[in-house]
């Protein structure tokens, strides 16, 4: 699946993914769930109730 993303949301993102990789000590590739994972963590953070 491809994203049309904002630049600034780009950069945010790559800057977040960068670090998950560099804290876990792995590639994470585009087609790994991983970052499926990672943003599905990041919306339940925003949601405000």
């Amino acid at each position: 699946m491809e994203v049309s993303l904002p630049r600034r949301l780009q950069i945010s993102m790559s800057q977040k993914i960068q670090k998950l990789a560099d804290e876990s000590g792995k590639e994470i590739s585009s087609a790994g769930s991983a970052i499926a994972n990672f943003i599905g963590a990041e919306d339940k953070l925003c949601v405000k109730t």
